[in-house]
């Protein structure tokens, strides 16, 4: 008796994974499809932190080759991949990106534009303050 044997394919890795876009906060990432031959309906994406150690699936419906992952931690430091499953759920294997660190945003050093003057008054009582240096807030 004959038998009879089947092999399933599993998606080739999207490629080129890349950051397009990077914020304190945010992450935007664009891959090119997978080269085939498996038609691919969606792909997911994960980030591991922590040198590794730790990992995140942000997301496992995205359908086209670009995404912008939020809420990321200024400071924090992140690896990227994305890899591509089939109609049937198969999965294929990561392609990774650069490690990318979100930059801590620099605090705004604000300009009052406060202009100081010093003016002499008396004071009628002998204990008072006899000189004032006077702050104009007519810009407040």
């Amino acid at each position: 008796m004959a038998g009879i044997s089947a092999t399933t394919l599993s998606p080739k890795p999207p490629v080129n994974l890349r950051v397009v876009g990077l914020t304190s906060t945010s992450v935007s990432l664009a891959w090119d499809p997978s080269p085939g031959p498996v038609p691919v309906v969606r792909y997911e994406i994960w980030g591991w932190i922590n040198n590794g150690v730790n990992y995140i699936s942000y997301g496992t419906n995205f359908t086209t080759t670009t995404a912008t992952i939020t809420g990321l931690v200024p400071g924090s430091t992140h690896e990227w991949g994305v890899r591509a499953f089939d109609a049937q759920g198969y999965a294929s294997g990561f392609d990774y990106g650069p490690t990318v660190n979100n930059p801590v945003p620099t605090p705004v050093t604000l300009s009052t534009g406060v202009t100081t003057a010093t003016e002499d008054f008396k004071s009628r009582h002998p204990k008072a303050v006899t000189h004032c240096n006077c702050i104009n807030s007519s810009d407040h």
